[in-house]
């Protein structure tokens, strides 16, 4: 069955890196087993290059059996337990870099204590690769901005989370509304094209006519937040992302006035997870995490907490 979960997984990624980072296990530890496999069923199921993997054709067939199979056994371990619901022994959550930047890991690990006998795996990447592993069934629970329900997949929204404009203290007066036009025209900094600030920023312009002018791009958090921190760049990105080091002082959040950007911060599961998620509180402690980062904002009074 493990085998079956890491075939999937690899189709799905289309690299042995990135299939093992998402199962938290060693690339060569993922490569032996599926030598084993290959072994086991006497046929070649991976063509390796350059780019990362593809499946053979008998491994395409391979892999919507695994797909099959692996959801079958799933439905039969509800369906043999009372009461239709069972505790897992792991649960496979996946999060975009904000969303694990604004929980903590100190508070993902607390709460994780309360979950009794069950092992919370966490693991980040960005949305489209997030929901692909969902769809796959190699993940259990996604929480990412913006996501829409869609076939078997059930949505859960928390809050609304305001972008705002990101800079040094130094830079603009602390509590200072900004207009979008004045905010793009600074030395701006992304986490990579992938991430939700780019998107938001980038679809917010466009529908203002408002150009988007040159910016750096980074593909290190640490990088980017270093960079902001040290009043090399600013920013737009989701006040709760950089809460902790705005109360600090270290960074500025201002508001922008005349075109708020704001996305939803949501949770997908499939109809049984999620009815599983609340049966063992997993997702009332999801729910109580979000609101206690959950931004209380004053416009009389600028930034509050």
């Amino acid at each position: 069955m493990r085998q079956l979960q890491y075939l999937v997984a690899i189709v799905d990624a289309g690299s042995m890196t990135r299939a093992a980072e998402c199962l938290n296990i060693t690339p060569a530890s993922l490569s032996l087993q599926m030598k084993q496999l290959e072994d086991s069923v006497g046929a070649r199921l991976f063509l390796r290059h350059s780019r990362g993997v593809t499946a053979t054709d008998k491994g395409a067939v391979f892999f919507e059996h695994a797909q099959d199979i692996l959801q079958r056994v799933a439905d039969l371990e509800r369906m043999i337990v009372d009461g239709g619901l069972a505790a897992p022994k792991t649960l496979r959550v996946g999060a975009v870099p904000a969303v694990t930047r604004m929980l903590g890991i100190e508070a993902i690990s607390a709460a994780a204590q309360t979950l009794k006998g069950t092992t919370l795996l966490l693991s980040e990447g960005w949305s489209f690769e997030l929901l692909e592993q969902l769809a796959a069934r190699t993940l259990d629970f996604v929480i990412a901005y913006d996501l829409k329900p869609d076939n078997d997949i059930d949505v859960v929204t928390f809050f609304d989370d305001e972008f705002m404009f990101i800079c040094h203290p130094a830079r603009y007066p602390a509590g200072q509304p900004l207009k979008l036009s004045e905010a793009m025209a600074s030395d701006l900094v992304f986490y990579g094209r992938n991430s939700v600030s780019w998107r938001a920023v980038q679809d917010t312009t466009t529908a203002q006519a408002i150009p988007l002018p040159g910016y750096m791009e980074v593909q290190s958090i640490a990088v980017w937040r270093g960079l902001l921190c040290r009043g090399l760049g600013t920013t737009i990105a989701p006040f709760a992302s950089v809460r902790n080091e705005v109360l600090r002082g270290e960074l500025a959040a201002h508001r922008l006035v005349d075109a708020p950007i704001c996305r939803s911060i949501c949770m997908a599961a499939h109809h049984e997870t999620l009815a599983l998620g609340r049966e063992i509180g997993f997702v009332d402690l999801i729910s109580d995490l979000m609101e206690k980062i959950k931004p209380a904002f004053s416009i009389a009074e600028g930034l509050a907490d």
